[in-house]
């Protein structure tokens, strides 16, 4: 098994964790930033720290939670959540997010993928696509997984590469806290029409889960929130997989 990134999700809204965490330790543990530098050192390759109902709740990301996470933070620090424009982008990159993760925007004008690939280049410009079983195949969600696009997740894939995205986070709805493991078909069905790096995200609970979506070439990584957050796996046990 080649080596793998391991990256853990910190999900916040307004400000906090949306689920403290039980990581031992922890002065605050419903604090972003602290939580986020915590699961830097338990191993952590880049953590994630998004906000999935800010566009949703037509919210910006808070600029002083990137500032301060990225203040404690010693691995990649990567940004998503209510990134609606170029100006949402520069922001979050100039209070220290080495990558921005576009989800709802990207869908509504795919300009933005250009865009931020111009500006920060496409390797710190992460697509973030939820998607869910539809017929044979799987639609894409936006707005926190609340709205159907009804396009297809492979064309959407294919497409956001092509507009200037470097990676894609990509993440079930069906599986996601369900504790059911990866959807290592949806990986698959969409790393093998791609270029760029895919990271599969949803659903893992056990070393186990995490040990089947590393198997092979593709994807090029996982990523969690719930399981390492709660304890349950340590992204230095996953990274020991690889």
């Amino acid at each position: 098994m080649s080596e793998k990134r391991v990256i853990a999700c910190v999900r916040v809204n307004g400000g906090r964790l949306i689920v403290p965490a039980a990581i031992p330790g922890l002065v605050d543990p419903s604090d972003p930033a602290e939580v986020a530098a915590a699961l830097a050192k338990a191993g952590a390759d880049e953590v994630y720290v998004i906000d999935p109902t800010a566009t949703r709740e037509g919210r910006r990301l808070d600029v002083s939670l990137v500032e301060k996470a990225a203040a404690l933070v010693t691995v990649p620090l990567v940004v998503g959540g209510g990134l609606r424009s170029i100006d949402d982008v520069r922001a979050v990159a100039k209070a220290g997010a080495k990558k921005v993760a576009i989800n709802s925007a990207a869908i509504a004008n795919s300009e933005i993928l250009a865009e931020s690939s111009q500006e920060l280049g496409n390797e710190c410009v992460v697509v973030a696509v939820d998607a869910r079983v539809e017929g044979a195949g799987w639609t894409v969600h936006t707005h926190g997984g609340t709205k159907n696009s009804h396009i297809d997740a492979i064309t959407w894939g294919q497409e956001a590469e092509a507009q200037g995205a470097g990676e894609i986070l990509l993440t079930s709805l069906d599986r996601e806290g369900t504790g059911r493991g990866f959807d290592v078909d949806l990986a698959h069905a969409v790393a093998d029409e791609v270029e760029i790096p895919v990271f599969i995200a949803g659903g893992a609970s056990t070393l186990d889960h995490f040990s089947a979506a590393l198997r092979g070439e593709r994807p090029a990584g996982v990523a969690s929130a719930s399981a390492f957050l709660l304890g349950k796996v340590t992204p230095r046990q996953v990274k020991e997989l690889s």
